[in-house]
């Protein structure tokens, strides 16, 4: 396991999560380059490891991280009680000189033999960036296939799942893609996709039971075997939750699910083809003051590509300023401060002057 004082806070997404994360001093920081680095770091940033008494960041170099190369080919896994930080980043060069805003860099495998990782914070706070998450199995009990973080009563930390893409993970019964986030969590700029369950929530559930900012995901083509069941993603629990300038396109049954009172909608596509399928469901209702939500085709550029066609209706018709903050999509582009922005994961590039974002 490699261990770089050169890793810093390069990811300039994070400035917009200051106010919720916070902020620090001094960290210990590792460079990971194999399974076995990644468990390790994991390890010492734990309760009992060498470093649980301080921040810690993880910096994760390009590769496939399979499961089944780490230690009895378990999950990925952490634990702390500690009130310090987590920040696990990928998409870093070798020797974690150079970092790539793109999360197929940095892939976190299940090898459709295991869960791929769960996180577990009583009191601090964790991130998760610029990672793929896929290929996850899991048979029974509570766990999600791919990411399972902070879901017991007492992980309490503060979490931030930013620019993952998560996809074709599998789960007998619970949630394929996430399931989490108990003590309040920001999730943005994410892609899933291709997450499958014989239960509800295939793509996620996430617990509004702190402050919750669901933000520009792109969340399709997931399914249920339930017919019952939710195929996309559920927010549960009657905390204060907010979902901004999301796509949840042809999940089957029911693209969102609401078991509270509380969250608000502003400026979603939920539906699948303009049907009633893939829509909005659940035993709860979206707050009163929602508003700008619809049901149209996206118009994906295809072939499995899921930024928005030139076409697509769901260009510029996005709130800038959705609670929670947001400044940068998926691949890291800056999203547009006082216009309207465009809806999912991926902000389109191509200005009305004909020159393309870098």
């Amino acid at each position: 396991m490699r261990v770089s004082y050169r890793f810093r806070w390069r990811h300039a997404a994070a400035l917009a999560l200051g106010a919720l994360l916070g902020t620090c001093a001094h960290a210990h920081n590792f460079c990971v380059a194999t399974s076995g680095d990644l468990q390790a770091a994991l390890d010492a940033a734990a309760d009992g490891g060498a470093y649980n008494g301080e921040d810690n960041m993880i910096a994760v170099e390009t590769g496939n991280f399979s499961v089944a190369n780490n230690v009895g080919g378990q999950r990925f896994a952490f634990t702390s009680t500690a009130a310090h930080y987590l920040d696990i980043q990928g998409g870093w060069s070798n020797n974690c000189t150079a970092f790539a805003n793109d999360p197929t860099q940095s892939v976190l495998d299940g090898n459709h033999s295991n869960a791929v990782m769960q996180l577990r914070s009583a009191h601090g706070s964790i991130s998760v960036r610029n990672l793929t998450i896929q290929n996850g199995m899991w048979p029974n009990n509570i766990l999600a296939a791919g990411l399972t973080i902070n879901l017991g009563s007492a992980d309490l930390g503060v979490v931030s799942v930013t620019n993952l893409i998560i996809r074709n993970n599998v789960s007998a019964s619970t949630p394929a893609g996430i399931t989490g986030g108990t003590g309040g969590i920001y999730f943005a700029n994410n892609l899933l996709v291709g997450n499958s369950s014989g239960g509800s929530a295939a793509a996620g559930e996430l617990f509004a039971t702190g402050y919750t900012y669901v933000t520009n995901n792109t969340i399709v083509n997931n399914a249920s075997s339930d017919v019952n069941a939710t195929g996309g993603l559920r927010i549960s629990g009657d905390a204060a939750a907010n979902a901004s300038n999301n796509i949840l396109w042809n999940n089957t049954h029911v693209g969102l699910e609401l078991t509270g009172n509380a969250v608000l909608l502003i400026d979603n596509d939920i539906g699948a083809d303009g049907g009633s399928s893939g829509g909005l469901g659940g035993s709860g209702t979206p707050a009163p003051t929602s508003a700008g939500n619809l049901s149209l085709s996206p118009q994906f550029v295809g072939g499995g590509d899921h930024h928005l066609g030139h076409g697509s209706p769901l260009i510029a018709i996005g709130t800038p300023t959705p609670p929670g903050g947001i400044a940068f999509d998926l691949e890291g582009h800056p999203r547009p401060l006082k216009c309207p922005i465009d809806l999912g994961a991926y902000e389109e590039t191509i200005f009305l002057d004909s020159f393309e974002a870098d």
